[in-house]
């Protein structure tokens, strides 16, 4: 949709009401709506019936085909400057240039643009424009996230070589030819990090700052939280930690600035069951069979006992079975496997007394041995 001005543009009209005009084709001498405006556009229009002292003057809209106009706004007419309600009669439709729509005629001021290539209007920069470029290559202003440190020069998009590209708000520096980044950068204009921040991190993967004496060999990504594959090769102080795939730190390293760690060192040590302190519980409420997560564990059991199955475990898996109940339960050797009662020769089912206590461990494939309290 365009808007199109054009001369001699008039057909005639038999419609009545308020609503679109029907063009029912144009006078000798005249051209159509579809050929001086075009379908779908809009343009100026003015309608006076020939038989009745009704008229109006507005912006009018074509439909695809040019076959109506609607008459999208009106701004001046017979009706108070309201739609006419036109009455039957033959009426003009022509394109024209409504007085209220001239510069003179709508006293409009003209506050922004440019009229050959030079602004009118407004002196002040949008908000979030830079409003200075200095001579030291800074760029500075309203609602910038990101900043050249060196920007291109005028009519380039390279960033001269060596400056960082973008700075964001999270504090991350990228860019060609840094080896050095600054973790917690200074706020723009400042030259000190934030307190407490690393002051570098050189390409090689070590982190330095004010009370470090440990570093770490491969250190996370910028922006990141988890240190690359390798992790600490040498975190010491009140012991050492070494090697390769560690994921567990100190858990009260020392402060920002400090070089001892907090007292206590580590507070939890896991492995992929959890605290290796604890013997995690799995609850059944029913008959249980055992299942190769359980290794590590403690089974506490109200009813239906315990059944050993083969194929489950390997050798050095140990399980502990508590029988939370005030009755006996029956720890079943499942088929296939030898289930050995310790210090005898006997095997196969064994029962577990009330609050009773046992520890199986699997000494070979699909071979059991149990003790406890309350176990016979």
């Amino acid at each position: 949709m365009a808007f199109v001005l054009n001369d001699r543009v008039l057909e005639i009209s038999t419609s009545t009401g308020t609503g679109p005009l029907a063009l029912e084709g144009a006078p000798s001498g005249y051209q159509t709506f579809l050929s001086g405006i075009g379908s779908s556009n809009t343009t100026y229009y003015a309608v006076f019936n020939t038989t009745a002292n009704e008229w109006e003057l507005g912006l009018g809209t074509l439909n695809a085909g040019a076959t109506t106009l609607t008459r999208t706004t009106i701004y001046s007419s017979s009706n108070a400057n309201n739609a006419v309600n036109f009455s039957a009669g033959t009426k003009n439709v022509f394109v024209t240039l409504p007085a209220s729509q001239t510069v003179s005629g709508a006293s409009a001021t003209i506050t922004g643009g440019s009229i050959n290539n030079t602004p009118i209007g407004q002196s002040t920069a949008a908000a979030g424009s830079f409003t200075t470029l200095s001579a030291s290559s800074t760029v500075s202003g309203t609602g910038f996230s990101n900043y050249l440190a060196s920007p291109p020069a005028i009519g380039s998009v390279t960033p001269a070589t060596g400056a960082f590209t973008n700075l964001s708000s999270s504090g991350v520096v990228s860019g060609v030819g840094f080896s050095n980044y600054l973790a917690s950068p200074p706020a723009i204009g400042d030259s000190t990090p934030a307190a407490g921040s690393f002051t570098n991190l050189s390409s090689s993967g070590t982190v330095s700052g004010t009370g470090f004496s440990n570093y770490l060999a491969s250190p996370p990504a910028i922006g990141g939280s988890a240190p690359a594959a390798g992790s600490f090769t040498n975190l010491s102080s009140s012991g050492t930690v070494s090697g390769l795939g560690f994921t567990n730190y100190l858990a009260s390293p020392p402060a920002i600035g400090g070089s001892t760690p907090a007292a206590g060192t580590f507070t939890t040590l896991n492995d992929s069951i959890g605290n290796v302190r604890d013997i995690p519980p799995n609850p059944q409420t029913g008959a249980y069979v055992l299942v190769g997560t359980d290794d590590g564990k403690h089974i506490s059991i109200t009813t239906g006992g315990v059944t050993v199955p083969s194929g489950v475990f390997s050798t050095g898996n140990v399980v502990s079975i508590y029988n939370n109940s005030a009755s006996n339960q029956t720890i079943t050797q499942g088929a296939g496997v030898t289930l050995r009662f310790a210090g005898s020769t006997n095997t196969g089912n064994r029962t577990l007394a009330a609050y009773g206590l046992a520890t199986l461990l699997c000494v070979g494939t699909n071979t059991f041995v149990i003790s406890g309290a309350g176990l016979t």
